[in-house]
């Protein structure tokens, strides 16, 4: 298998991670992006 092929679950958590990361620079722009589910449970706001 070539080592540049992601599985799904790799894909998933590079995703994820991206989604982290953005959230973080806009808070740090002062931006509230922050999640929207905190362990399970929706955040409203």
């Amino acid at each position: 298998m070539r080592p540049y092929i992601l599985t799904s679950e790799e894909w998933r958590e590079r995703r994820a991670q991206r989604g982290r990361r953005r959230a973080l620079w806009l808070a740090v722009h002062g931006y509230d992006a922050g999640p929207r589910w905190i362990h399970g449970v929706e955040v409203m706001g």
